[in-house]
């Protein structure tokens, strides 16, 4: 009974152990080590700086600000304020006034420095910034206390960069890479960033050349929990965000790692983003993660540490990472195939396999490989249609995602072992392996001419090949090779079941269906254990009852409430030059907040709307227009055409209190250099920046010292500027005459997209 059973216990404790050990425990005795990270003093600086928004040009940010700088002084250090315009180029121009804040332990040698980055400012509009990134500013305050309390002098500079201005576009970097005189001596940058409110702090190496050195320093560090891989950096560059360390890598070409965590996703640049809501775990390894790493790039040389060689690296039982290089990529993939191709020829001379049973090992292994994907696809397409406000929560993970998951995982095991049921009790057992070996192969393949930085899943293929050679060399009985197929795939197991919980938390539930495939994957190689024979009934059975169990759980857990808040969007525009107004929304359930001005029934946006760039919202509905709100004047300071280009200059004169003011083109254009309040975005290779059929060329956040704007374009000559100014307030809430009933306890403001805001438009040509 015992060897019956045993496999399975195997199975579970590795799974259970590949999660816990991805983070510290909470150690609930009293800090009395004033040498080592307290999270009771992270905590602490956590609760002031998190509690309220803190966005450019806000009072609060400022107040945070001052928190710091006085935080830093009274560490016996001399911090310093640098204020800048700041300007950078990403899909189009952002800008505003920064207020970064810095400072710098002196170190014993004459080198490279060591950076230690997070930002202050918070996003637009509602979010106080626990996690984003007042999690990264607590970790550096506390980090630094506890490594000046241990009186070591380090060998390299340490500079701390509380950059502001981040959630603008990595504003606050761009004016530290561009104007402070400490950027140029700066070798490493380890930036502390969360997109979640908990979970391991992934890390990630940054870097324009190759990671060999990187790694290997990062090793030789001794990380408690070191949580990352090969393949982080490749999925992180899909997301349609940077960090700070961006600047510092695409600008002057240092290196860096990126500590971030994901989990609880949905809170991500909301106002759940709060104190009360971050994990401490999380904050403790992100501490954890500071005092190792920063005990040794403080002391070795950061003069030169890039490579010329690049390595697969992943977690791994008992060793914490397993490394190797690219170069051996393809003789591990010939090496296991030719492998494969001598265990087939030998499992069938020796009978252990047959031809007609390996071929017909492929007809479930493809039903499943089909199925289970195609069913997740369409069963999550089906919650949503249950669950239509599933939509609104724009991060594309719900409150209730992680029970998605588990029922999701189940729901293909319980296919699987049904899939599998009419060929375990006709087939022998080896036959079955061959199928799912040929394809991790191909992915294999697939992997060496893609994403090389996922070739550490040949490891699972040497696995199995490892267990089948076992069974051939020493006859074994098939209770024990079950037992000695749990026991090879613990590093399969701990490698890849995490991934599991990554992807849909972090790129959203849409991605259950590769969850699916890569469960069928792993049942491929695992499937004795699951369903030998007499297990078979009993696998099923219970992965079934499971997976409703956790799917009535999801959708008990599907209603909005205090701590699970629905997000809307209501924004009031008005177009001065028409004298029109509008209701818009880019929920597409509405609820009694948004019923208030659109009704049940608003109406689609019309292309006439897109067109003068009302974004992507869903639907409208004509409102009162008030004149009052009057929008931006404009002169024209200078206006020349030489050889070719069109240079001009316009003075915009702001008639309102706003928070950010947007540059439109209506018509094609070709934009070679732009400035505003002397912040310059130009092309030194004499090339356009932005060439465009229309839509944004600058998004300015206004901060507390900004009245009025300088713009200036070069452009060609022949170009038809047609301009539209759009002024964005976010204070919705406090115009009286809109008569607007606030939001319950139950809502929050929806992220990603301008929201609780006064638009005012106006179209200029010129």
């Amino acid at each position: 009974m015992i060897k019956k059973i045993l496999p399975i216990v195997i199975l579970l404790t590795t799974i259970f152990w590949s999660f816990y050990s991805q983070k510290p425990t909470i150690d609930t005795t009293v800090d009395t080590d004033t040498t080592s990270y307290s999270l009771a003093n992270a905590l602490r600086h956590l609760k002031v700086i998190s509690e309220k928004p803190h966005h450019v040009g806000t009072e609060a940010h400022d107040e945070v600000r001052d928190y710091l700088f006085n935080e830093l002084k009274a560490l016996g250090l001399s911090p310093q304020i640098q204020k800048a315009e700041s300007a950078r180029l990403h899909y189009n121009v952002d800008a505003t006034t920064i207020t970064n804040v810095i400072a710098k332990i002196e170190g014993k040698k004459k080198g490279k420095s060591l950076l230690l980055a997070a930002h202050y400012d918070s996003v637009l509009a509602s979010a106080p910034g626990a996690s984003d990134a007042g999690s990264g500013i607590v970790t550096i305050l506390e980090g630094i206390r506890a490594f000046l309390a241990q009186k070591k002098i380090p060998d390299n500079d340490i500079i701390i960069l509380f950059s502001d201005a981040e959630e603008l576009g990595l504003l606050g970097a761009n004016a530290f890479v561009a104007d402070h005189e400490w950027a140029k001596d700066i070798g490493l940058v380890l930036n502390f960033e969360g997109r979640g409110s908990g979970g391991p702090a992934y890390m990630f190496i940054e870097t324009n050349g190759k990671n060999e050195k990187l790694l290997s320093e990062y090793i030789k560090a001794s990380p408690n929990y070191p949580i990352t891989n090969s393949l982080l950096y490749s999925i992180y560059k899909t997301l349609p965000n940077d960090t700070d360390l961006t600047v510092f890598k695409e600008d002057l070409n240092i290196n860096g790692f990126n500590f971030a965590f994901i989990d609880d996703h949905f809170d991500y640049h909301t106002m759940q983003d709060n104190y009360d809501r971050i994990d401490r775990q999380t904050l403790l390894h992100q501490g954890d993660n500071l005092m190792t790493i920063l005990s040794h790039f403080a002391f070795i040389d950061l003069d030169n540490l890039d490579s010329d060689m690049d390595h697969v690296f992943v977690n791994f039982p008992w060793i914490k990472i397993i490394q190797y290089p690219f170069s051996w990529i393809a003789p591990m993939l010939i090496f296991a195939v030719l492998s494969f191709i001598v265990l087939l020829l030998l499992g069938i001379k020796k009978q252990y396999l047959s031809v007609k049973g390996i071929f017909t090992g492929f007809i479930p292994f493809l039903i499943a490989l089909i199925l289970c994907p195609t069913l997740s696809f369409g069963l999550w397409e089906l919650s949503i249609t249950i669950h239509p406000d599933y939509q609104e929560i724009t991060h594309g993970f719900t409150y209730n995602g992680y029970f998605y998951i588990l029922m999701f995982a189940f729901f293909n095991v319980f296919l699987l072992t049904k899939v599998y049921h009419p060929f375990v009790q006709k087939q022998k057992t080896l036959d079955l392996f061959i199928a799912p070996i040929v394809f991790w192969l191909i992915l294999n393949l697939i992997i060496l001419y893609t994403w090389e930085g996922f070739a550490f899943m040949i490891i699972p293929v040497y696995a199995i090949l490892v267990t089948i050679a076992l069974i051939f060399i020493f006859n074994l009985k098939i209770e024990i090779s079950t037992i000695i197929c749990a026991l090879l795939a613990i590093p399969t197991v701990y490698i890849c079941i995490p991934f599991l919980q990554m992807l849909p938390v972090g790129l959203g539930l849409k991605f259950l269906p590769i969850n699916a495939l890569l469960i069928v994957l792993l049942f491929g190689l695992l499937f004795p254990v699951f369903i030998f024979k007499q297990k078979l009934r009993v696998s099923s059975t219970i992965s079934l009852c499971l997976s409703v169990a956790l799917l009535l759980l999801a959708s008990f857990n599907s209603s909005f409430n205090k701590d699970q808040k629905k997000p809307n969007s209501l924004n009031y525009v008005y177009d001065t030059d028409q004298q029109k107004a509008y209701w818009v929304t880019a929920d597409k359930v509405l609820d009694t907040y948004t019923q208030q001005k659109l009704g049940k029934t608003p109406l689609p946006i019309p292309k006439e709307l897109k067109r003068s760039h009302y974004l992507s919202y869903a639907s409208y509905v004509p409102a009162t227009a008030y004149p009052k709100l009057t929008s931006a004047q404009y002169r024209v300071i200078n206006d020349l055409s030489i050889d070719g280009m069109r240079y001009l200059t316009l003075e915009v004169n702001l008639h309102r209190p706003i928070n950010t003011f947007k540059l439109y083109t209506n018509t094609p254009i070709s934009l070679k250099s732009l400035s505003v309040n002397g912040a310059i975005i130009n092309n030194e290779n004499d090339k356009f920046l932005i060439q465009k059929k229309r839509g944004t060329l600058l998004n300015y956040t206004l901060s507390d010292t900004n009245k009025d704007l300088i713009i200036a374009l070069s452009i060609k000559e022949n170009d038809n500027l047609d301009l539209t100014f759009k002024e964005i307030s976010y204070d919705l809430q406090k115009h009286s005459f809109f008569n607007l009933i606030p939001r319950t306890d139950a809502m929050q403001p929806k992220a990603f997209m301008v929201n609780d805001a006064v638009i005012t438009m106006k179209r200029i040509q010129l």
